[in-house]
């Protein structure tokens, strides 16, 4: 790989967390309003928080400078 696609290949892993890192929060936020009109979080939504993380981690320690594949997408939480 050349060094313009390897900084292109870390834009694009920057703007892919950027989205997953921007949902994760709007939804602890949906969560956090929730639990304050007195809806408790269910295992489902807890679940998804947690997949998502656990995606948005492997996207990041999957980085690879040896391979031009643009960053898989974390799955979107569902509000």
């Amino acid at each position: 790989m050349t060094f313009p696609e390897v900084l292109q290949q870390f834009a694009d892993l920057k703007t892919a967390f950027g989205k997953a890192s921007t949902d994760v929060s709007a939804y602890v936020k949906k969560l956090k309003d929730q639990v304050a009109s007195g809806i408790p979080v269910t295992q489902e939504q807890l679940d998804a928080l947690g997949n998502s993380m656990g995606e948005l981690k492997t996207q990041v320690t999957d980085f690879d400078i040896q391979n031009s594949e643009p960053p898989t997408p974390v799955t979107p939480l569902v509000p």
